[in-house]
């Protein structure tokens, strides 16, 4: 069961909206664009997940608060008093971890994805304990892309790259899981308690006389326009 589904973030809407209006800074622009593909991989996932659907009950882009500390959730699973957390990369190229930093192709160091969902994990389980519930937790980190490799992995169960997720459902399948109504009623409560607007969201400065006017296409984001042989 989906309680709560996924769309597409506010952060690509407006970025969207603003790359077809006017020119956005290179800064914004390599912003706009891993924000595409983060949600691309996303909704990879989402595919991934449907034989599952019987026996989780999932919250997508789950936004909590927990005494000041906000902590989001990629996907997030209830079943037989379980959480699974899965957080989700579309990391694509060679990386590798050295001194435990990542570096990714381009010799960027980037965030321990590791020490992410690390601490997701640990701010769930108070959570719900603070809720009144006792759950086990279950984390994993989803290389969804099957161009990304990794060189010098940490040695983890909880990574799971893309040429293992066939063996990865069918071990997820393999288990007892089921759908309780313990599990919805701590999902329900989970999604009450969903924060809309993300305090992380950053739009550039612009002015309402610097943009384009007009009306985009939700998809394609290109401008309408007008049939004049229909004004005539």
């Amino acid at each position: 069961m989906i309680i709560k589904k996924r769309v597409e973030p506010a952060e690509v809407k407006l970025l969207s909206s603003l790359n077809a209006r006017t020119s956005l800074a290179e800064s914004e622009q390599r912003k706009l664009n891993a924000a595409r593909k983060g949600y691309h991989g996303e909704l990879i996932f989402d595919e991934w997940t449907t034989p599952l659907i019987s026996k989780m009950v999932f919250l997508n882009d789950l936004l909590l608060d927990h005494h000041g500390s906000t902590f989001q959730f990629d996907s997030c699973a209830l079943s037989s008093k379980t959480i699974f957390n899965f957080e989700v990369k579309n990391f694509e190229g060679d990386y590798r971890v050295k001194n435990g930093n990542w570096i990714s192709p381009a010799g960027e160091e980037k965030k321990d994805p590791l020490l992410q969902l690390k601490r997701t994990e640990s701010l769930i389980r108070q959570y719900t304990q603070q809720l009144g519930f006792q759950c086990r937790v279950e984390s994993y980190l989803i290389f969804i892309n099957s161009e990304f490799y990794l060189y010098n992995p940490p040695d983890t169960q909880s990574i799971i790259f893309a040429p293992q997720l066939n063996r990865f459902m069918r071990k997820l399948q393999s288990r007892s899981l089921k759908e309780t109504k313990g599990d919805l009623k701590i999902a329900e409560n989970l999604k009450s308690l969903h924060i809309e607007q993300s305090p992380y969201a950053r739009l550039p400065e612009y002015s309402f006389d610097g943009i384009q006017k007009g009306i985009l296409c939700p998809h394609c984001h290109i401008f309408y326009k007008a049939d004049l042989g229909k004004l005539q």
